[in-house]
């Protein structure tokens, strides 16, 4: 029983000393932009925004009605946006709508090696537009990822290493017709970080435990 309780001390440990509150975690952190954002380690996420909405959508592209989830598995962190409501990225008719989502990564980016970008699931009839435009680290570095090919292809390198990331994902689906449908379901990042960023994690972990052992002592 008393080994159940330091092992349970030990996780609870480990949460407060890995990660800044707001924890983005293993399971996913979901929130509306505008909120504060969160972290992995030492990688801080926040400033999400949505800028440059356009387009005559029944409901267009908000702070209110956008979500983020992040999610972190070892080696790599998952930024997904997606609508509240799945019907508001869903187009019938002459409808149309772009938006850019803005955010930041600071303090331990330098770890963040690479990135892709991808669409999720698309439909509509044709023609019809799903697009997906990515801008990271401010640089020149501008990566599309088109309808119904779901990704970039291929990973893209974040050189030189920044301790500041700017993320700019421009957003854009259209309907055309009369009949005419498009639909976008999410759209995410994913940032790939070496093995550094896991052993820092784990190194919090061992210090956690050790100072359960130094109270168990004292």
């Amino acid at each position: 029983m008393k080994r159940l309780f330091l092992v349970l001390a030990a996780v609870a440990l480990f949460s407060v000393a890995s990660f800044a509150a707001p924890v983005c975690g293993g399971a996913a952190t979901v929130f509306t932009l505008g909120a504060t954002g969160c972290s992995i380690g030492n990688l801080t996420f926040d400033n999400f925004s949505i800028a440059n909405v356009s387009g005559n959508a029944p409901t267009p592209p908000s702070a209110t009605n956008v979500q983020v989830l992040i999610a972190y598995v070892p080696g790599l962190i998952t930024v997904t946006a997606s609508p509240t409501l799945a019907s508001y990225w869903q187009l019938v008719g002459n409808t149309q709508f772009a938006f850019d989502l803005n955010y930041r990564i600071t303090d331990g980016a330098a770890n963040i090696k690479s990135y892709q970008a991808f669409l999720g699931t698309v439909g509509g009839s044709t023609p019809d537009v799903d697009l997906l435009k990515d801008l990271i680290g401010g640089g020149s570095s501008g990566v599309s990822a088109a309808r119904d090919s779901g990704t970039t292809g291929s990973l893209q390198v974040i050189s030189p290493a920044r301790s500041t990331i700017n993320v700019w994902d421009n957003m854009q689906v259209a309907s055309a017709g009369t009949n005419g449908s498009s639909s976008v379901a999410t759209f995410r990042n994913e940032f790939m970080v070496p093995e550094p960023v896991t052993m820092a994690l784990f190194g919090s972990g061992l210090l956690a435990l050790g100072l359960v052992r130094r109270f168990r002592r004292s």
